[in-house]
Parts: C-alpha cells; sequence; structure tokens
C-alpha cells in the first residue's frame, strides 16, 4: 500500500521537470524564459534550457535580431534570406550567408525603391531581395516592358533585361517565322539555315527567308521588283521599244507643238530609257577629281544629291528619287540586327555633355533621358573621315545635326524599313568633316530607346548609292 502524499503544484521553470504538474513539456510552455538573448525554453543537446531555436523566437522579420543556432542565443544582426530576420525599412543586411550574419547599414549604392534608380535610365527599375540592397535593373516583371514598341516585351534571364529571347531562353523563337535562335539584340532570328525551316537564313536581317523567296541577283542581292529607271541601278528590263517610242514622239511634238527646244529632252530622254531599261546600268563610280562645269551640280566624293539639294517631304511621282545603294542598307542592318551593341544614355538639352557614339561598326542603343514621352535626346559623333556619312535610325525619329552652332544640312532621307530591314527604319545622309566633332539631336521618338548606326558612304565607293538621279 502507497502512502506517499502528492504534493502541491509548483512554479514551472525551464528544467525539464514539469513542476506544475499540467503535464505539458516545459519547451511547449510559453512564458518561462525573460531575457532578451534568450527568450524561449529550448532543448540543447538533452538538456533543458533558455535560449532560442530560430530567428522568430528573438523578432520580427525587420527586427535586426536573429538566433545564433551555435550559442542558441539572440544576437544583433540579418540574415538577407527568406525566412530570416532582416533590417528595418532604410537599412539594407550585409549578409546573406546563413553562417555569419551581417549587419544592418543605411544603403551606400544600389537602391531600396525605383526612386533610387532615376539617375540610370537604362536600369530604371530597382530589384529588392528580401532584406538586401537592392540593384537597379531594366525590368522586374514583363510589365515593365510592355510599353515597348518592339518584341522585347518579356523580362528575361538573369541581369532582368527586356528581350524577346536570351541564349538560355529561345521558347519564344519559332523556325517557322523569324528563325529558332536568340539573336545579340535579344530577338529571335536566325544564323545560320539550319535554324529556318525553310532551309534558308538571311544572315544580313538576322531572320528566316521564305521558302519561295525570289532568286537572287548577280551580286546576291534579292532580285529588286521594280528594275526599271533609275530607282534601281544594275537591274534589267525590256524598254528598248518604250524607248524608240519616245524618240517617234520627240520627232511629232517637234513638229506640231513643243517645238525645237523641247525635242531634245524628249530625245534624251529615250536614250537614257534605252541605256537604263534595256540592259545594266552602270554602277555610280568616283567622280572626276578635276573640278566640273559650272554647269553640273556637285555629286560629293561618294555620289548622291547635291550637297545643297533641300531635303522634300515627298518626290513627285515622276521625279527620280535618290536611293541608297543595297550594300550600304545590307551593311548597316547587319551591324542593327548583329551587333555588336552599347547602350548610352542622351543628352538633356543642347548644354548638356552629350556621350560619344564613335566607335565604327558598332550600333549604339540610345536611351532618351526623360522617363515619359516626348523621348529625345542628344549624342555626340566624331567623324574619322570627310565625306558623306549615313545615319541610320529605328524608329522613325527627328534627326538633326549641328556642329557648333551652325546646323549641317542633310542631303537625303530615306526609309529603309521597306528594305527587308529589320533593324532599321531610316537612314539620313549628310556631309561631315573630320576631326570636327557634331552633335545629333533625335527628337519625337515613339519609343525611349533608339537604336543608331553610322556608316561613312565611301567606303563603298561606287556601291554608295543605287541611284544618284545625277543628270
Amino acid at each position: 500500500m502507497c502512502s506517499a502524499v502528492a504534493s502541491a503544484p509548483g512554479v514551472e521553470t525551464c528544467d525539464g521537470v514539469d513542476e506544475d504538474c499540467d503535464g505539458v513539456p516545459d519547451v511547449l510552455e510559453p512564458g518561462l524564459c525573460a531575457h532578451p538573448d534568450a527568450p524561449s525554453c529550448v532543448l540543447v543537446l538533452g538538456a533543458t534550457r533558455c535560449g532560442c531555436d530560430a530567428d522568430s523566437d528573438c523578432g520580427g522579420p525587420t527586427s535586426e535580431r536573429v538566433c545564433d543556432l551555435d550559442a542558441r542565443r539572440c544576437v544583433t544582426g540579418c540574415v538577407a534570406l527568406p525566412g530570416r530576420n532582416a533590417c528595418p525599412a532604410g537599412l539594407v543586411c550585409t549578409s546573406a550567408d546563413p553562417a555569419n550574419p551581417g549587419t544592418c547599414v543605411p544603403p551606400t549604392s544600389g537602391c531600396t525603391d525605383d526612386a533610387g534608380c532615376a539617375a540610370t535610365p537604362l536600369t530604371p527599375r530597382c530589384l529588392v531581395p528580401p532584406g538586401q540592397l537592392g540593384r537597379c535593373v531594366e525590368c522586374v516583371d514583363d510589365l515593365s516592358c510592355g510599353s515597348r514598341g518592339d518584341r522585347r516585351t518579356a523580362c528575361i534571364g538573369p541581369d532582368h533585361r527586356c528581350a524577346e529571347c536570351t541564349a538560355e531562353d529561345t521558347s519564344r523563337c519559332d523556325a517557322t517565322e523569324r528563325g529558332s535562335a536568340c539573336l545579340p539584340s535579344g530577338l529571335c532570328g536566325c544564323t545560320d539555315d539550319g535554324e529556318c525551316e525553310s532551309g534558308a537564313c538571311d544572315l544580313a536581317r538576322g531572320a528566316c527567308s521564305p521558302a519561295d523567296a525570289e532568286p537572287a541577283g548577280e551580286d546576291g542581292e534579292p532580285a529588286p521588283a521594280d528594275a526599271c529607271g533609275c530607282r534601281a541601278l544594275g537591274a534589267r528590263a525590256d524598254g528598248a521599244r518604250g524607248a524608240w517610242l519616245v524618240v517617234a514622239l520627240a520627232a511629232v511634238f517637234r513638229r506640231r507643238r513643243l517645238g525645237r527646244a523641247a525635242a531634245p529632252a524628249i530625245v534624251s530622254a529615250a536614250l537614257i530609257a534605252f541605256a537604263g531599261c534595256g540592259g545594266r546600268m552602270e554602277e555610280v563610280t568616283e567622280p572626276s577629281t578635276t573640278t566640273p562645269p559650272s554647269n553640273v551640280p556637285d555629286r560629293g566624293v561618294e555620289g548622291g544629291p547635291a550637297p545643297d539639294a533641300a531635303v522634300a517631304d515627298a518626290d513627285p511621282p515622276d521625279a527620280c528619287v535618290p536611293e541608297l545603294g543595297s550594300k550600304v542598307v545590307g551593311h548597316a542592318c547587319s551591324h542593327g540586327t548583329h551587333g555588336p551593341f552599347e547602350s548610352v544614355v542622351a543628352a538633356d538639352g543642347a548644354a548638356s555633355a552629350a556621350p560619344a557614339v564613335n566607335v565604327v561598326h558598332r550600333t549604339y542603343e540610345v536611351v532618351m533621358p526623360s522617363a515619359s514621352p516626348p523621348w529625345s535626346g542628344a549624342v555626340g559623333y566624331a567623324p574619322s573621315r570627310d565625306g558623306r556619312h549615313a545615319i541610320f535610325t529605328a524608329p522613325l525619329v527627328g534627326l538633326r545635326i549641328f556642329s557648333g552652332d551652325a546646323e549641317v544640312s542633310a542631303v537625303h532621307r530615306q526609309d529603309v524599313s521597306d528594305a527587308a530591314c529589320a533593324a532599321l527604319d531610316q537612314a539620313v545622309v549628310a556631309p561631315l568633316a573630320k576631326g570636327q566633332p557634331v552633335r545629333i539631336e533625335l527628337s519625337d521618338s515613339p519609343e525611349r530607346e533608339v537604336k543608331l548606326f553610322i556608316e561613312h558612304l565611301g567606303t563603298f565607293d561606287g556601291d554608295a548609292w543605287a541611284s544618284s538621279c545625277a543628270p
């Protein structure tokens, strides 16, 4: 027979003994530990004592208090990882290493929100991992890329760039369309025939050619659809019959209406039609170094329209329109598609220092300085050669060139987007002098980023112009 008498319940402490006789283990009893560095009753190597098991024992997610799991004590610090305690608002943690907690400090670089990226227009969004110092990136989600006018509408890659694809992610690229590869520009395309279902990759465009594409011309370029007339040098067409008809008309008009003054002009037109449409027209060649007669307009060392010619918004339906050569446009388009690329932030206002775009064979991605439209800005260019330069852009923008305070007149403007070039939209030709820097002002852009490529036409000699419309 047991003669023991149960004692009255005692005060519970964190010692592994159930002093209050409630049957609840000490590690589950709340309020047994009051010390701020050891706020919870925990089991450590078989012994029950006050300490901590996790950061949550020491405070909230932004308390700057973490549990030192070696000592089982709460300490001041932070770990910039999900589930670990980090820093109060306005501070960032210096460590993401679970074994080495960091400290909370004011941000000295990087960002905590988008406002901290205002000075970096190329990367206007702040990507902030939990408890860490953020970094400025181009996008944080697809919505960040939604306002772009090109196909770079997905926020992908470790660098958080707006693109259609990356080298690691070509899921948006299709061999039945532009191609199954990702180009350096971040757009889908092709670099060889095997990346096209049609089996034909147009390397200049960086895009697949349709299976029923027109055969190439004699120089490897696609044969022009309209090869007759001064708009397409190097083309062939049947024009002799029409030429003789014009000669006959000249004779009739001479006798009946136009008189002797007009007939020679009509005969000349007939001869031009015969030469241009009945056989291959000669390519534009370097002009003679002798001084041209005073009645012949100066065509410049690269041919093309006269330096003082006005650039009209539109030409009469029957007018000869100057046209850049296919090799010039094709070369620029290739760089606009494949790069190399470099991003620069345009200057804001005439008084600001403009970033240089001097490197040859480089496509510049010029970011306008303002965060909202209307988008405009300026870059600086120092020509390394005399002569005419073609300045290509995408999209279509207003473009003016200044040498000091004087504006340099453009001698030619051309829409190149209809030349099967997806990378560039327009070309502006102007004479520039070696060693005389100019300021290129871009305005009224429908997009914040403008692609810009500059080509010296003298490099192409007689191939600079498909049509110079020379008299």
